[in-house]
């Protein structure tokens, strides 16, 4: 079991470094932070990826006010343009939301629901989008969303395995084994995650 446990280390991997670069929220390319209100391009248009959603209780979305709150991302996310002012996700037709436990319920309410209340339609299913919701533990702010174009050539965060996860073990006779009489088991990995396309996704506050 610990064996096991060693390489599903090697492969969270991925998951560990994208949310390390969420939660610290570092520079994009442009030298901005990654999310942030005033990111521009070539063409002078600005892309704001940032997102509030107001609250009855604060922090704490009904399952209608998460709808809200995800449509307007993903109408932010389609909105924004490229460095020739065109559409940059004219096309975007798939989209993921990830969000911290405390919000899981709330979100998947919002997007399987059929009904948001009594008598209200779920407007997200009538978008005919598909979204799929992710709950990510990693995460560490409990009013803090994350929607993601999932359907581009580019996305939000970038990844690239240089050596793919392996395991090797030192076992009964080798050198190892023979001056301590043990064995050992170690995974290896070497990648690296970074960050992509700003304009791929939007961070969705809840307040």
């Amino acid at each position: 079991m610990r064996v096991n446990e060693l390489a599903a280390r090697a492969a969270q991997l991925p998951q560990r470094i994208i949310s390390d670069l969420l939660i610290a929220n570092g520079n994009a390319y442009d030298g901005l932070a990654f999310y942030a209100t005033n990111h521009v391009t070539e063409s002078g248009a600005t892309v704001n990826n940032t997102v509030t959603q107001g609250c009855t209780a604060p922090g704490v979305p009904t399952v209608a006010e998460a709808a809200s709150g995800i449509l307007t991302a993903i109408t932010r996310i389609m909105s924004f343009v490229d460095d020739s002012g065109e559409p940059r996700n004219e096309f975007a037709r798939r989209f993921a939301v990830m969000v911290p436990a405390a919000l899981y319920g709330a979100v998947v309410g919002a997007i399987r629901n059929d009904f948001l209340t009594s008598g209200s339609s779920n407007q997200l299913m009538a978008t005919g989008m598909e979204i799929v919701p992710y709950i990510n533990s990693r995460l560490t702010t409990a009013t803090v969303a994350y929607v993601f174009r999932t359907d581009a050539d580019v996305r939000a965060f970038v990844w690239q395995d240089e050596v793919a996860p392996m395991m090797s073990t030192l076992e009964e006779g080798s050198d190892f084994h023979t001056l301590n009489d043990a064995r050992m088991f170690f995974a290896k990995r070497i990648c690296n995650g970074g960050y992509g396309r700003f304009d791929q996704t939007v961070r969705l506050t809840f307040n």
